[in-house]
């Protein structure tokens, strides 16, 4: 699935408006930032993981990865979801699109992957 339709969706909700920042561009952007991190930390401790060759064949369980199965996918998620509550926030309510689509595509991804 191409990324680039849903990003243009909700890009152009966020910067649709020059009104001043509301609740939910805060809690959009808080989201995000929950959600950058999430992301990023456990996509870095992942790497890390996969290093050791004691790992072989494991999944981590430390870290992001005591929270979540799929932190990278969570984060993820986060991330988009709080760009549209910015783009909501400016009124494209209609960018929502972007964000459900994504978190159908990663909830099937999640299902095929749990059920091997």
């Amino acid at each position: 699935m191409s990324h680039s339709r849903p990003t243009s969706d909700v890009s152009c909700g966020v910067f649709a408006s020059n009104a001043p920042l509301g609740l939910l561009d805060y809690i959009g952007i808080l989201l995000w930032l929950v959600g950058f991190v999430f992301e990023a930390g456990s996509d870095w401790q992942l790497a890390r993981f996969r290093r050791n060759p004691a790992n072989a064949g494991a999944v981590p369980d430390r870290g992001f990865w005591r929270y979540s199965h799929s932190p990278n996918y969570l984060g993820s998620l986060c991330v988009w979801w709080g760009f549209w509550l910015m783009a909501a926030s400016a009124g494209a309510w209609w960018s929502a699109v972007g964000p459900a689509l994504l978190t159908l595509a990663a909830n099937a991804r999640i299902r095929r992957w749990a059920a091997t």
